[in-house]
């Protein structure tokens, strides 16, 4: 119990650089979209390529980061660090390198012509940001929770402050100078991230000590092995996250709305914004839970322990669902404070149920990584999409984008059931599939009529179903409780 007491420790401090560093850039975007900032064509360019390189990350860390974790506990861990760390470098340079050479036609292309600087920069910044990714990883082997978070916030931070100075500063004060050939804003808003990632180094220094050019070859087709199928699953999800909007824009009838799909699309966008919460959660949950996996992977009752840690996941994301549901009329005007965005929040709950699947298939999905068959994450993602479009083909035309809430949520409970019942063959853990069941059954039944128990209106009806949550959780804890060994699932 104690080891789980530490992984939640870990979760919160995980989870504190996430939230606040969403919570930074979403104020960003207010100053972006200032008068005198960013025109709405600039502020375009810099969504589309930021794309891209949420996109090429994947390719350039290479699934390094697990696969760190997965050797450190296997063998030497500066021997594995060395051996990441300059896999990075080396790949990572060149695919920088032919980015940059690249330039002018992917500009051309992209429509952006004479702007070669933009792909300069970013080929930079991701190039950086790949090789930070192991130091990163490291300080979550080491267990330097806190150290991670102060220091991922604190680029942010630095993000900002770039940002302020290029954006704001030095153009009011007549004084913008052209820095590494920078000669337009969208530019200098890459600068900022790239001089902020830069600054990183200073303090990643310390926990990159050890660190010597390494490259062994039997050990790097280990890696090479175990990575590629998480790049290949990293690179479906993404492509996963895209179709829903694709489906909506050009699939949709357009007589389904009085809006145009453009219309509808951009309220889509918006109200997707909701499902952060569970995001957060689950990625703060995912930064403490995978070096505590493989640490934990050699002890004889680690199945019951990872059992355990999904039990407490579970209820923990149920009563997350649940109160951001209950709380969405008031917090929708504190995220989006256009009526007009306001029609699709009906998304949110479905999207928010989906999401916690979603993480624990994240948790459930821990066996092919601990049993080196990571390929099987790459068939679960495949089958996801095949869900995704299938179900979007199906509703989108019938009933719009609640449509492509129901498809999402479809996608990850298949990829989540193929998971677990596979999984059983290869390293069976002990999971309460009834009490997992029941609590999501709860929060489904509990979603489905709360507005029917509580009609009243305004405050009164937010009151009462934010007091609801109190027995809820108390049943939870209650099953939590359960002083049984975990009976052994089918």
């Amino acid at each position: 119990m104690s080891s789980i007491r530490r992984l939640a420790g870990e979760t919160l401090w995980y989870g504190l650089s996430s939230i606040l560093g969403r919570l930074i850039n979403y104020l960003l975007v207010p100053f972006y979209t200032s008068k005198g900032v960013l025109q709405p064509e600039e502020y375009g360019a810099v969504g589309e390529l930021l794309s891209y390189v949420a996109f090429l990350n994947i390719i350039y860390t290479f699934g390094l980061e697990t696969t760190y974790f997965r050797y450190a506990n296997k063998l030497e861990e500066p021997k594995i660090f060395s051996q990441a760390l300059s896999f990075i470098a080396v790949f990572g340079g060149a695919l920088s390198a032919m980015l940059a050479l690249s330039a002018t036609p992917l500009v051309n292309y992209m429509g952006y012509e004479g702007k070669e600087e933009y792909i300069h920069l970013l080929a930079a910044l991701m190039f950086i940001d790949a090789l930070w990714a192991i130091p990163f990883a490291r300080l979550r082997f080491l267990h330097k929770a806190h150290f991670f978070a102060l220091t991922k916030v604190g680029g942010i931070l630095l993000n900002v402050g770039f940002n302020i100075l290029f954006l704001w500063i030095l153009p009011r004060s007549g004084a913008l100078p052209h820095l590494l050939g920078v000669e337009d804003k969208v530019g200098y808003v890459f600068l900022a991230n790239l001089l902020a990632n830069a600054l990183l180094f200073f303090p990643l220094l310390p926990y990159m000590q050890g660190f010597r050019f390494y490259m062994d070859r039997a050990l790097m087709r280990q890696i090479i092995t175990y990575a590629a199928p998480l790049v290949a699953t990293g690179l479906a999800g993404q492509i996963n996250g895209l179709a829903d909007r694709w489906f909506i824009k050009y699939y949709m009838p357009e007589e389904l709305y009085p809006e145009s799909n453009q219309y509808i699309l951009g309220v889509y966008n918006a109200c997707v914004k909701f499902s952060v919460f569970m995001l957060l959660y689950t990625q703060a949950f995912r930064y403490a839970s995978e070096p505590f996996y493989f640490s934990k992977v050699k002890d004889r009752n680690a199945p019951e322990v990872f059992a355990r840690v999904l039990d407490w996941f579970t209820a923990i994301g149920c009563l997350t669902v649940l109160a951001v549901t209950f709380n969405i009329d008031w917090l929708k005007w504190l995220l989006i404070r256009n009526e007009a965005y306001h029609q699709a929040l009906g998304i949110v709950p479905v999207l928010l149920i989906a999401n916690l699947l979603l993480g624990i298939y994240f948790n459930v999905g821990i066996w092919y990584k601990l049993t080196d068959r990571t390929i099987y994450g790459t068939y679960f993602t495949l089958l996801g999409a095949i869900v995704t479009v299938a179900v979007n083909l199906w509703l989108v035309p019938r009933i719009g984008y609640m449509g492509s809430a129901y498809a999402t949520l479809a996608a990850y409970g298949v990829m989540l059931l193929a998971c677990y019942f596979l999984g059983q063959r290869y390293y069976r853990i002990p999971y309460r599939i009834t009490y997992l069941a029941g609590c999501l059954l709860l929060t489904a039944l509990t979603l489905v009529t709360a507005d029917a128990i509580f009609f009243l209106d305004g405050w009164q009806s937010i009151v009462w179903k934010n007091l609801l949550l109190i027995p809820l959780a108390l049943a939870f804890y209650w099953g939590l409780q359960d002083k049984q060994k975990p009976k052994a699932s089918s």
